[in-house]
């Protein structure tokens, strides 16, 4: 029951989002343009600045959400891979990070269901500021860099409104950008130039 729970906050979050990717992060492309300088056509976020948020640093609760979250994962995609005979590679922080974003749109008994799997206790505000100060903290020098980079990518149909909020949620506390794209045989070709 837990795991068709899990598939279906999964699906359901696949369908608000379409399709989130996450690549390196390049100021060049960040800015709406693409790589031959041409404005991308869906941009939703030419008027979005990342705001200054609050930060909370991680705490044995958020800690342990976490990796209660993280052993979920790997013990279901373990045993599917098992079932399977395929090798899997999961990353919880994608994961987590893509939900907690999805999360942002959410409201009902789809956010009370997102927050419990991300959090469990933590209003979704308090998983934000968690989740954005532990991005900051990961380590960076010169021998050995992560760089996180997010974007959201919305089917453009006229029944879906984008709400102001959200994208500003997602620019202050995840660094994201959104598009709104027709999902036609170029939008593949645009999102792996964003990640690119």
């Amino acid at each position: 029951m837990k795991l068709k729970r899990f598939i279906c906050i999964i699906l359901a979050a696949a369908m608000l989002i379409c399709l989130a990717a996450c690549g390196k992060t390049d100021d060049n492309k960040r800015g709406g343009t693409d790589r031959k300088g041409s404005a991308k056509s869906g941009d939703l976020m030419t008027d979005v600045k990342a705001g200054t948020v609050n930060e909370r640093a991680a705490d044995d609760a958020f800690i342990a959400s976490q990796m209660r979250l993280a052993v979920e994962l790997f013990k279901k995609t373990a045993a599917e891979g098992k079932a399977d005979g395929d090798n899997l590679l999961i990353s919880p922080l994608s994961i987590q990070l893509a939900l907690a974003m999805t999360a942002n749109g959410a409201k009902g008994k789809t956010l009370d269901e997102m927050a419990k799997l991300l959090g469990g206790e933590f209003t979704l505000d308090t998983l934000n500021e968690y989740l954005h100060t532990y991005v900051a903290s990961l380590p960076s020098t010169e021998m050995s860099k992560l760089e996180i980079a997010n974007s959201v990518w919305f089917r453009d149909v006229e029944t879906l409104d984008v709400l102001p909020g959200f994208l500003q949620k997602n620019a202050d506390y995840y660094g994201a950008q959104a598009y709104k794209e027709p999902f036609n045989g170029e939008t593949a070709n645009k999102v792996n130039d964003w990640i690119d």
